[in-house]
C-alpha cells in the first residue's frame, strides 16, 4: 500500500513526465530527434532529479534500447523497506512492454492503481527511446503472478477522460468537530481521540517535537472497494503550516463495499494548536474538515 501513495502523492510524480514535456497530454509529446548523436546512459538517467526535472535537461534524454530495458530492470528492484513490487519488467518486442506485479491478486485496487501510474512512466520513458518511432504508441500490458490480466493500454491513460468542468461536483462539505461522523462522497470517517505519543520511529533521520495521533474510523459507503490511508488527510496547525505524516503505525487498508475499518493516523507537529484536518474524495474533489483541539 505504501508504494501506491508514494507514488500518488507528490502523486504524482507520474504527471510530472507529461507536464515537462507537453502541456497538451503524454500522448503527444514529441520524440528526441534522431540526429542527437550520444545516448542519455544510465548513469546520466541517475543524476536526474525526477521530482523536479530541468525541462531543458529532460527534453535532452535520448535512451538506447540497452537503457531502457535497463531502466524496466530498475522497477524490478526492492524498495526502501526491502519490497518488491514488481517481479519482472520486460520489452517482449519492439512495441509490447510486460509488467509482472508480485503478487497473485488480479484487479485488485491497489494493483490497478500501480498499474495506472507506472504505465505512464514506461510510456513517456519509450518515447524518449530509439523504440519509439513517432507513429504508434507502445502496448504496455500489466499481469500478476498467476498470469491474471490487470491492464492493457494501447495508448496513454487519459485522466481526464470523460470528465467536463461545467458538471464539477466537488462540494465543500463545511467544518466539523472530532466525533462527528461525516460522509464524504460514501467514505465515511469519524475522527476521534486526538493526543500527543512519546512514540517514535528510530529510524527516522528527522524527529519531530510533537508526534499528532488520532483515531480514524472508516466505512465504505461506495459500491467499489476503496483505499483508507492515514496519508490521505491534510493536517495544518493553527498558524497555517502544513504537517507531515510521520512512519509509526498508521492506518492503509483496503476495505470492501458496505465494510469498515478502525485506525489511527501519525502527524509530526509543531505544538500550535489547534489543527485542521482535511480530507479530499480524490474523483470529485469534495472535502471536510475537522477541528481538533489537543492538550
Amino acid at each position: 500500500m505504501r508504494l501506491v501513495k508514494t507514488l500518488v502523492v507528490g502523486i504524482m510524480a507520474s504527471i510530472f513526465l507529461v507536464a515537462c514535456s507537453n502541456d497538451n497530454g503524454a500522448e503527444k509529446v514529441e520524440k528526441p530527434a534522431k540526429v542527437q548523436k550520444e545516448f542519455t546512459t544510465m548513469e546520466e538517467m541517475k543524476k536526474i532529479d525526477w521530482e523536479n526535472p530541468d525541462k531543458a535537461e529532460w527534453d535532452k534524454v535520448y535512451i538506447s534500447e540497452k537503457t531502457f530495458k535497463d531502466l524496466l530492470k530498475e522497477f524490478t528492484t526492492p524498495d526502501e523497506e526491502g519490497v518488491i513490487t514488481y517481479k519482472d519488467a520486460q520489452l517482449k518486442d519492439d512495441k509490447t512492454i510486460e509488467l509482472k506485479v508480485n503478487n497473485s491478486d488480479g484487479e485488485s485496487l491497489e494493483n490497478v492503481m500501480q498499474a495506472a501510474i507506472l504505465d505512464t512512466f514506461v510510456r513517456e520513458f519509450y518515447k524518449h527511446s530509439e523504440l519509439y518511432d513517432d507513429k504508434k504508441e507502445p502496448t504496455i500490458r500489466t499481469i500478476d503472478l498467476s498470469g491474471t490480466l490487470i491492464a492493457e493500454n494501447k495508448k496513454a491513460i487519459d485522466y481526464e477522460e470523460g470528465t467536463d468542468s461545467s458538471e464539477n461536483t466537488a462540494k465543500n462539505l463545511g467544518t466539523f468537530k472530532v466525533g462527528e461522523k461525516v460522509n464524504v462522497e460514501g467514505h465515511i470517517i469519524t475522527l476521534t481521540n486526538a493526543r500527543y505519543t512519546d512514540e517514535r520511529n528510530e529510524f527516522e533521520e528527522t524527529q519531530p517535537n510533537n508526534v499528532l495521533i488520532f483515531d480514524v474510523e472508516y466505512q465504505n459507503g461506495t459500491q467499489e472497494e476503496q483505499l483508507i490511508d492515514g496519508g490521505d488527510f491534510e493536517v495544518y496547525d493553527s498558524k497555517g503550516e502544513k504537517m507531515e505524516t510521520y512512519p509509526i503505525d498508521y492506518i492503509t487498508e483496503s476495505v470492501q463495499p458496505g465494510k469498515h475499518v478502525k485506525g489511527q493516523a501519525a502527524f509530526g507537529v509543531t505544538g500550535n494548536a489547534p489543527y485542521e484536518i482535511y480530507y479530499k474524495d480524490f474523483m470529485t474533489e469534495s472535502k471536510a474538515t475537522w477541528i481538533m483541539e489537543v492538550k
